[in-house]
């Protein structure tokens, strides 16, 4: 009887071990647990700070293209507008001297087929 009465005891005193072990384990998990959480709750914060930051920079990069887009397209059309001009100007001026040649040339024509009128009547 003694022999079990010793058993007895042990296993109680194993199992109130193994209860106290439990007891301990647990509360270091929940600790551990609470800190984990803590940390994904704050890295999500980070995240979602991160996440605001990159649209605000994605939009701004947008804003940027957009302006220089619109600066390059300004562009273009003033110096397409320039070389109209200056087109314009230089067909004018081509026109103006083929006018003045085409006159020199029917003159020309004229005196050598007419003749000059230089006859003396004395």
């Amino acid at each position: 009887m003694i022999s079990r009465d010793n058993e007895f005891a042990e296993k109680y005193k194993k199992l109130v071990e193994s209860r106290e072990r439990y007891t301990s384990i647990k509360s270091n998990l929940d600790t551990h647990l609470s800190n984990v959480s803590q940390q994904a709750q704050e890295t999500a914060a980070s995240l979602k700070d991160i996440q605001i930051e990159l649209e605000s920079y994605n939009e701004e990069k947008r804003n940027r293209k957009d302006t220089w887009e619109a600066k390059r397209t300004a562009y273009l059309e003033e110096v397409q507008s320039k070389q109209k001009s200056f087109d314009l100007g230089h067909r004018r001026e081509l026109d103006k001297l083929e006018e003045k040649y085409a006159k020199l040339t029917r003159e020309s024509t004229y005196a050598n087929l007419v003749g000059t009128n230089t006859w003396n009547y004395k």
